[in-house]
C-alpha cells in the first residue's frame, strides 16, 4: 500500500508542477491583440477559477490504475 500512496503522491506533484510550468510558459508567450481600435482597454483583471477536486480525481484514478495493474501482473506471474 505504501508503494501505491508514493506513486499517487508523486503523480499529483508532477501534475501540479506541469500545470504551474505550463501557466508560466503560456503567460510568457502571450501577446494581446491591440489592433482593434473600437474595443476599449479594460483595467480589470479576471483570473480563472481553480478547481481543487481535479488533482484528487486524478490521484484516485492513478491509485486505482496502479492497484489493478499490480494485481493483474501478480496473477500472471502466479
Amino acid at each position: 500500500m505504501k508503494n501505491y500512496l508514493l506513486f499517487t503522491g508523486i503523480f499529483v506533484l508532477a501534475y501540479v508542477l506541469l500545470q504551474i510550468g505550463s501557466g508560466f510558459v503560456l503567460t510568457a508567450f502571450y501577446t494581446p491583440d491591440l489592433t482593434a481600435p473600437s474595443v476599449p482597454l479594460s483595467s480589470d483583471t479576471e483570473f480563472g477559477a481553480a478547481d481543487a477536486i481535479s488533482p484528487l480525481i486524478i490521484s484516485v484514478l492513478s491509485l486505482g490504475a496502479a492497484f489493478l495493474s499490480m494485481k493483474c501482473l501478480k496473477q500472471k506471474l502466479d
